[in-house]
Parts: C-alpha cells; sequence; structure tokens
C-alpha cells in the first residue's frame, strides 16, 4: 500500500435549550503511512466560548494501529 494523506473537516449546529445555539467544528489531516498504522491531527473549536473551558479552541492528535488475528 502507498502512503496516503488526506484532509478532513466537519461543521455542526448544536441547539440548547434556554442558553442559546452554537456552531461547531473541526479541520484535520490523516497520514496513513503503511496500511494498519494511521496518524491524525485535528482543529477543534466553537463560536461559542462563554460556555467554559470545554468550549475553547483546541489541537489534539490521535494514533491508531489494526492488528489483525
Amino acid at each position: 500500500m502507498v502512503a496516503s494523506l488526506s484532509l478532513t473537516g466537519a461543521y455542526g449546529r448544536q441547539t440548547m435549550q434556554g442558553t442559546g445555539d452554537y456552531n461547531t467544528w473541526n479541520v484535520g489531516l490523516n497520514w496513513t503511512p503503511i496500511s494498519w498504522l494511521s496518524l491524525d491531527g485535528r482543529y477543534w473549536d466553537t463560536d461559542e466560548h462563554g460556555f467554559g473551558t470545554n468550549y475553547e479552541e483546541k489541537v489534539v492528535g490521535g494514533i491508531k494501529a489494526t492488528f489483525a488475528c
């Protein structure tokens, strides 16, 4: 398998009773250097930062390894 690189993203709208609605989005790069290993780096944010630290922008990374038995 040839290594692959992909750009992904998502956009959504969260509806909340009483406290207001907000938008959320993320964009990231996924790199698969070999068939069983995937590395992901992603930027997450919302347009609502008044609800606390859970709603602040974040940069996260992930590693996924798949093994067959």
